[in-house]
Formats: structure tokens, sequence, C-alpha cells
């Protein structure tokens, strides 16, 4: 299941990547619902009642993949410091709704 998963997100991650153009704008899409994807993932691990240093064992090999694939790896130290941001967010905020945060999430990194 574990290697189904990081198939699964390094495939959609490379997609996005490459689908997308060069652009400021294609390249923060990119970023953005790459790690839409992972804060998905990020809720289902916490709503089983995982730690959060579990999850980050759990998913390490995920965005280390996703981090280096997703525009050519070019802002793999910014999605990594996401990625954190994400964790912490999903745990203090106690999410429960990993579509809802997954597109809320995406949206809102979408406009910064």
């Amino acid at each position: 299941m574990k290697n189904l998963l990081y198939s699964f997100v390094l495939c959609i991650s490379a997609l996005s990547a490459s689908a997308e153009g060069d652009s400021a704008e294609d390249q923060i899409k990119a970023h953005c619902s790459a790690l839409g994807r992972i804060a998905f993932l990020a809720v289902e691990k916490y709503k089983t009642g995982r730690e959060i240093e579990d999850v980050k064992e759990e998913l390490a090999a995920v965005v280390k993949s996703a981090a280096g694939t997703t525009n050519g790896g070019i802002f793999s130290d910014r999605f990594l410091e996401d990625y954190d941001a994400i964790l912490v967010n999903v745990y203090s905020t106690k999410q429960r709704k990993a579509t809802d945060y997954a597109i809320a999430y995406t949206k809102e990194c979408k406009q910064r």
C-alpha cells in the first residue's frame, strides 16, 4: 500500500510539473497542487491517530520525491518548508476533513 501511495503521488507530481509551463503562475500552480495532495495525505494520517513524527516518517519518501520532481526541484526547500507548515497546521487545528482541507490549502496557496 505504501508503494502504491508513493507511486501515485510521484506520478501526479511529475504530471503536474510536466503539464505546467515555465511561467511563474504555472510554477505556483504545480507547487500548490502537489502540496494540496500532500495535505490530503497528512490529514488522512492524522485522522488515524498517528503522531506528527510518525506521519513525517511515513510520508518522508513521498514528500522528498514530490519536492524533487515538482517544478524540477527548483523550489524544493520551499516545498519542504510548506510541508512542515501543513503538518503543524493539521495537528494544531485538529483537521478531520482531508478533501476540504486540501482544496482550501491549494486555493489559499495559489493566492499567495
